[in-house]
């Protein structure tokens, strides 16, 4: 693939698996199952693998989640929410 093909794809799935976090995190209202998300973000992480010249600091794939809510009111955990990591 060449540089601009591939960064036509990255541009294409960078949409829309922002589209989906936005879906997912601010609207309550996934459109795809996580399977389908988590293949479509390693497709992207793949990509990025094999052309790292063409990641950029906005990829999906350098940021986590959303900002928060406003309707979650702020806790203190005991002990650390650590993570389970991606089961897929």
């Amino acid at each position: 693939m060449t540089d601009y093909k591939t960064l036509k794809k990255i541009k294409k799935l960078s949409n829309t698996i922002r589209n989906h976090n936005h879906l997912y995190y601010v609207m309550d209202s996934p459109e795809i199952s996580d399977r389908d998300y988590d293949q479509m973000f390693k497709e992207l992480q793949g990509i990025e693998e094999e052309f790292p010249h063409l990641v950029t600091l906005n990829s999906p794939t350098q940021h986590v989640g959303a900002a928060p809510s406003s309707a979650f009111s702020t806790i203190e955990h005991e002990l650390p929410m650590l993570s389970l990591g991606n089961v897929f």
